[in-house]
């Protein structure tokens, strides 16, 4: 596939897994007009696409993010924020008794992930990009979920490649490095605060 024409090099070279990704975890839990859906680990690079995809199909997008990082997830379609530094499960059994309708987890939880899926009401949908998720279990009281793995997926890749092309999908750039910054820019993809996505320019 060619590089749309407005479309910069760093930009077209950040549309990749980890937009698929989100595409397929969209897929998965399937957002609509009125639903909520939590995403957690929304401000790295699957987090970040997969607000936006839900957002576009007219999910009220809770985001888990820093309240410093508020202005920058609501710009990708975010309605609201749920801090992680707290207790995000209390927060969001606060604001939505009954449940969401879709979670999406794109970060590692440990044993936190599954107090996060009791936020599901039945009928409702998960998609993990980090495995977790016990297919079976949740199936039993009516909760669809799956644990998605990144691949390559050419269809997939087009419509993404498309969307950026035309502005309806922002790709999340935090920071540009040199080559010779590649170290740099790996030790911080590894820290646990992370925002978008890193471009490496040659």
């Amino acid at each position: 596939m060619h590089k749309p024409g407005n479309l910069d090099f760093e930009r077209a070279a950040c549309v990749g897994l980890a937009a698929i990704t989100a595409f397929h975890c969209v897929e998965t839990i399937e957002p609509s007009e009125g639903r909520v859906v939590l995403v957690v680990g929304a401000t790295g690079g699957v987090g970040a696409y997969s607000v936006q995809l839900a957002a576009a199909r007219g999910a009220r997008v809770v985001a888990s993010a820093l309240h410093q990082d508020e202005g920058w997830i609501r710009g990708l379609g975010a309605s609201e924020i749920v801090d992680y530094s707290g207790d995000v499960v209390a927060a969001m059994r606060e604001r939505y008794p009954e449940g969401v309708h879709g979670l999406i987890v794109a970060v590692h939880l440990g044993d936190g992930f599954e107090a996060l899926t009791e936020l599901v009401k039945d009928g409702g949908r998960i998609a993990s990009t980090v495995g977790g998720a016990d297919v079976e279990a949740l199936a039993q009281r009516g909760v669809a979920a799956a644990n998605v793995i990144g691949h390559a997926d050419p269809e997939a890749f087009g419509r993404i490649v498309r969307m950026a092309g035309d502005g309806t999908l922002s790709v999340p750039i935090t920071r540009t490095f040199t080559f010779d910054e590649l170290p740099q820019a790996l030790r911080l993809v590894g820290e646990e605060r992370s925002r978008g996505k890193f471009a490496i320019t040659i």
